[in-house]
């Protein structure tokens, strides 16, 4: 992938694992060409993980419902690996919904390998243009008046309870 992209990679900073030891080691292993090409990170920040979806052209992610909302709401198209555990299988059908509106693939952990993950990046960005969420409007319609929503059902909820 570095060969071709840049790629950005939170890995978190789990203790346990190490994980974001190991690929700042495995950037230092890299040609010198292709270290700038790899940034591992810890986190994104909340702040500015809305700026780097933006300026991405394709986002891989797991399918968390507060990744999932982001990439509905910018319309940036996504490759989605649900995490297999979980509760009720959500990220599952948080991907799957992404998917079905013609923003996403969903690939699953155990089918991607390393040439699969490649050709899937490959043909997305290929045609890139044609990931486009169709809900685009309704989303931002319901996100522009969430507040105002749920104040509207919480007044009618005391309005209930008072007439009662």
């Amino acid at each position: 992938l570095i060969e071709e992209y840049q790629i950005i990679h939170p890995t978190g900073d789990a203790k346990e694992f190490s994980d974001y030891g190991r690929f700042l080691h495995l950037r230092k292993m890299l040609p010198t060409s292709l270290q700038p090409r790899y940034v591992p990170v810890k986190f994104i920040s909340p702040g500015d993980i809305q700026k780097v979806f933006e300026d991405s052209d394709l986002v891989i992610s797991r399918a968390g419902i507060n990744t999932v909302t982001q990439l509905l709401l910018i319309d940036k198209p996504a490759l989605l690996i649900p995490l297999i555990t979980g509760q009720k299988q959500e990220q599952w059908n948080n991907a799957h919904m992404v998917k079905k509106t013609g923003l996403g693939e969903v690939y699953t952990q155990d089918a991607l390998t390393g040439s699969v993950l490649l050709r899937a990046v490959q043909t997305m960005l290929a045609k890139k243009k044609f990931y486009h969420n169709h809900d685009l409007s309704n989303m931002q319609q319901l996100h522009t008046h969430a507040a105002r929503n749920l104040v509207d059902i919480i007044l009618k909820r005391i309005q209930r309870k008072t007439k009662h």
